[in-house]
């Protein structure tokens, strides 16, 4: 007859369960909807199967059914995980690449929007130069879109807009349009990248002495050292 586990006096522990009882008693968890949110949730962290199905309580074998019922449940299993695991590649993935990059979207993002790693994005570019020039091609023109931005602000510009007013409780639409003048900030910005050399910042002005004239064969004599004014002593000067 098999001997009843006990917890040793004085520890107030109860007695360790066993894998297989474990594994029995949370085959009896039953299904409940919001096990989706609960997997979003767990999925963030990136963890095992064995390891959700442990935070859920119950076994592996139940999780993979939960899969195949739910597929709400596979989806929010999947989505934070599937960024750790290697995707294949399809030729589709160059129209799809330049689109978002196109959107701004940076490597890691769309390594994410292609559901694989970072080091897979890495080794498409390597070995397909087509997707390299892909992404290449859709910063260029989410650069060029900045661009023009900073040009309307720089000079201002004026759109056609609508204006919507209520009076008496009925609503009248205007047709109108709003000017914005130009913005100093987004000049300054222009203007010390494409005249660098005419617009610095005063901070990174250079200045060159010319190292055979007093002031350079003086600055050259102090080595770069600093120098303090010496007070005048005043008994010295009454003397």
């Amino acid at each position: 007859m098999a001997k009843k586990a006990t917890a040793k006096p004085g520890t107030g522990r109860k007695p360790a369960r066993s894998p297989a009882a474990k594994s029995q008693v949370s085959e009896f968890v039953g299904w409940q909807p919001h096990f989706v949110r609960l997997a979003r949730l767990l999925s963030a962290s990136r963890p095992t199967d064995d390891e959700i199905a442990e935070a859920m309580g119950i076994t592996v074998r139940t999780l993979e059914a939960w899969k195949s019922e739910h597929p709400d449940f596979a989806d929010a299993l999947g989505r934070g995980r599937g960024t750790g695991r290697p995707a294949l590649w399809d030729c589709r993935n160059v129209a799809v690449a330049k689109t978002l990059s196109e959107l701004g979207a940076t490597d890691l993002e769309i390594a994410q929007a292609f559901d694989a790693n970072i080091r897979t994005i890495h080794r498409w570019k390597l070995n397909y130069p087509e997707f390299r020039q892909a992404l290449d091609m859709g910063k260029d023109l989410a650069d060029k879109r900045v661009e023009e931005s900073l040009y309307k602000r720089a000079v201002g510009y004026t759109i056609d807009t609508e204006k919507i007013i209520v009076v008496d409780g009925q609503v009248h639409r205007f047709e109108t349009m709003e000017h914005y003048p130009p913005d100093v900030k987004a000049c300054e910005i222009w203007l010390r990248n494409r005249k660098p050399e005419n617009w610095r910042a005063p901070g990174n002005v250079k200045v060159d002495v010319d190292k055979d004239c007093a002031l350079g064969l003086f600055l050259k004599e102090i080595g770069g050292k600093s120098i303090a004014p010496v007070e005048e002593d005043p008994e010295a000067r009454v003397r």
